[in-house]
């Protein structure tokens, strides 16, 4: 097996404001099987790949893997062994080991970050229910993210690691939730729960409730009228509300456009995103994001 290793470092000027995280450090590592002659030998890189040696981590590690298994040793002694959709995170001081659990490709991401108003819970105040090890499965939302990050640390500009600390904590959130719903996703169910998990699932991309009921395995008509006996609300409209409800945490940590909100919440365009969100909310999302930020 050869090692293919992206890694950046953030190196970036100290930001003037005074910021609740600090990102330290950014990248992914990928392990394929490949001839090395037909590639640069891991030696030329400039540090050690992430995955095959004994580390301790000197401040937040969080770490997603995307492709292929891995086991993971803990202080020394407890082995676990990691599939596709499983999150790792480790606080400061805690020694930790990658290994190879098979001949198959491994991709994953990885973020470091620190900050005081961390250590004493004022941001990412959910952050213990990730770690150390958190199975929530593929997610494309997470995946969007950790690439967010490893944009955001190529600029050298004063606002970039206040960019990188409200992704990171927009990134614990995400995970968090997505913990829950695999959790709701992976017990016995009612039918109202489990048509409620799988619509959250389904918020980031352009799914129409035939979709979810042909995922659920309910004849569609069935499938609207129990869910409307029960919650008084149409699914379609439970589906537009929950979009809404995630696309209000996305505007409060972040500056992100409308437009880019609305594509990733597999709205039509700014103009639909904006008709929901007045529709559910009583205001238009710019107008809403403006008062939040008073």
């Amino acid at each position: 097996m050869f090692t293919h290793s992206i890694f950046r470092q953030v190196m970036i000027p100290v930001s003037k404001e005074s910021l609740g995280i600090i990102c330290t450090s950014v990248g992914c590592e990928e392990i394929t099987d490949a001839d090395a002659d037909k590639a640069a030998p891991s030696s030329k890189q400039n540090h050690a790949p992430f995955v095959g040696n004994d580390r301790v981590t000197g401040d937040w590690l969080l770490a997603y893997l995307v492709r292929g298994q891995l086991c993971l040793e803990l202080d020394g002694s407890s082995s676990h062994r990691l599939q596709p959709g499983f999150v790792t995170l480790f606080p400061p001081g805690i020694r930790y080991r990658f290994s190879l659990d098979g001949m198959e490709d491994v991709f994953l991401y990885y973020v470091s970050f620190s900050g005081k108003s961390l250590a004493e819970r004022k941001v990412c105040t959910a952050i213990d229910e990730i770690g150390p090890i958190t199975e929530i499965g593929l997610k494309s939302e997470i995946i969007d993210l950790f690439q967010q990050l490893m944009e955001a640390s190529k600029s050298f500009s004063e606002d970039a690691q206040r960019v990188l600390g409200s992704t990171i904590v927009l990134l614990v959130a995400r995970l968090v939730n997505s913990k829950h719903l695999f959790l709701e996703l992976h017990r016995s169910p009612t039918f109202i729960e489990q048509a409620k998990a799988t619509i959250k699932n389904r918020l980031y991309d352009k799914a129409s409730i035939e979709d979810i009921a042909k995922e659920m395995k309910i004849p569609l008509s069935t499938f609207q009228r129990n869910f409307a006996k029960a919650e008084k609300i149409s699914p379609y409209q439970y589906l537009l509300r929950c979009k809404i409800e995630e696309a209000k945490k996305e505007m409060l940590f972040n500056t992100t456009p409308l437009r880019f909100i609305a594509e990733r919440f597999g709205f039509i365009d700014q103009y639909h995103f904006s008709r929901v969100f007045k529709h559910v909310t009583g205001k238009r999302p710019s107008q809403w994001r403006k008062e939040q930020q008073e």
